[in-house]
């Protein structure tokens, strides 16, 4: 667990810390999810590592920490006059995504918002399938697209902005 808290705290760059965490073994995850200064750490990297991705493919068109309703989005994407909020949660890899953060990700200011077309959640921690059934179905039913993508390094890259590109497509 040191060796890795040591990695995260010398970390260059978000990806890094990011790296450093999703790469950890299981047991090492767990603990690090509860020691709050790491996952404080860890979860700002990981959204800012999500938004340099995709500013890297979509480039002005990515916004962060946008205001909607009585919220504020970490991540907007707007293509065509289609936007796309993009909500990221880095969680541990070894374990699904609990129900409760899954429902907190899909905010009801999002499902309420005319402009909103589309919710995007993003997470190297995959949600149960019934549970992101009901999340899809909230959305379905406001009228919004929604996926989950999962992402845990450049390697998922691609996915991600396909993730994006198809949510604003229809």
């Amino acid at each position: 667990m040191q060796d890795v808290k040591d990695e995260v705290n010398q970390a260059d760059s978000p990806e890094q810390v990011v790296d450093a965490i999703v790469n950890a073994p299981g047991p090492v995850q767990s603990q690090l999810q509860r020691d709050e200064d790491i996952t404080m750490m860890s979860e700002a990297a990981y959204e800012k590592s999500v938004a340099g991705v995709l500013a890297e493919y979509f480039g002005d068109a990515v916004q962060r920490d946008v205001p909607i309703g009585s919220t504020r989005a970490e991540i907007v994407v707007t293509l065509g006059g289609k936007r796309a909020v993009v909500e990221t949660r880095l969680g541990n890899p070894s374990k699904a995504m609990p129900p409760e953060v899954l429902r907190r990700l899909v905010r009801s200011d999002y499902l309420n918002d005319d402009d909103v077309h589309a919710i995007v959640i993003v997470s190297a921690s995959e949600p149960g399938l019934y549970f992101l059934g009901e999340a899809r179905e909230r959305a379905v039913q406001a009228g919004k697209n929604f996926t989950f993508a999962s992402w845990a390094g450049s390697v998922h890259n691609r996915s991600l902005k396909q993730a994006i590109e198809d949510q604003l497509r229809g």
